[in-house]
């Protein structure tokens, strides 16, 4: 499986983000550049985690409302008590 690549470019490092490919069979990547080699490694890192335990959202799979849902219910209800995620619910 292909997680992307690091690349120096000058004095800086960019980060190739490979998410696979899309509904019509293209490569879909992500480019950011970052000041450090530690922290474009980093974030690569990051990237290989999440994409290993199926949790990375490939930028253009969602609306925005669909990411909201998966942000509440994935990041947000963990790190909440019971009874606040209650409170935030939709009636």
């Amino acid at each position: 499986m292909a997680y992307g690549s690091i690349t120096q470019r000058g004095d800086k490092y960019r980060v190739c983000f490979d998410y696979g490919v899309d509904r019509n069979g293209k490569r879909v990547c992500k480019y950011r550049t970052f000041d450090t080699k530690r922290d474009a490694t980093r974030a690569f890192n990051e990237h290989k985690v999440k994409t290993d335990k199926g949790t990375q959202i490939m930028p253009s799979e969602y609306t925005f409302a669909q990411w909201l849902d998966y942000w509440y219910d994935n990041i947000i209800v963990p790190q909440i008590e019971e009874t606040t995620a209650y409170g935030h619910q939709a009636p």
